[in-house]
């Protein structure tokens, strides 16, 4: 009787098999972009994720840090260091007094009610309209991404 040896064997397409301890699925990951106009066409544009990446592409411009993920408001104290006019829209997330404060002590502004669009003008943002009709202008926006696997589950959704 033969023991098995403990792992896989992963079989190439020209037959051969390598055998393994573990193997690791990279699947690499999808934005989950949140459904407000405007945020997919300007995606990787002038809305953008990373402080440290795209921080200093926008640097003493009006930023505003679209509240679609709960660590928003961090993120808007990341961007401080940037830009002394950054405003965040808490879109559907509530803010405790603790995130006000902190924002306040930083010289946040917190733009009040439900996103409606990014407003676009010849190929660049311009500001985010809320749902009131208000836009405050804004050439730069920062939200945090739902991250899914890329798989076959997600594109099996698309």
């Amino acid at each position: 009787m033969e023991s098995a040896a403990p792992g896989y064997a992963v079989r190439l397409a020209g037959g051969a098999a390598l055998p393994t301890r573990r193997i690791v699925l990279a699947t690499g990951l999808r934005d989950g972009l949140p459904d407000i106009p405007g945020v997919r066409e300007r995606w990787g544009k002038d809305v953008v994720f990373c402080p440290y990446c795209h921080g200093y592409e926008v640097r003493d411009q009006p930023i505003a840090v679209l509240g679609t993920h709960p660590g928003a408001m961090g993120h808007a104290q990341l961007l401080r260091q940037w830009s002394a006019d950054i405003v965040c829209f808490p879109h559907t997330l509530e803010l405790s007094d603790a995130d006000r404060g902190r924002l306040d002590a930083r010289g946040i502004r917190i733009a009040e009610g439900t996103i409606r669009q990014l407003v676009v003008d010849d190929d660049r943002l311009s500001g985010v309209e809320l749902a009131d009709g208000t836009t405050v202008p804004r050439a730069a926006a920062f939200l945090i991404a739902q991250m899914a696997p890329f798989d076959a589950a997600v594109e099996s959704r698309r």
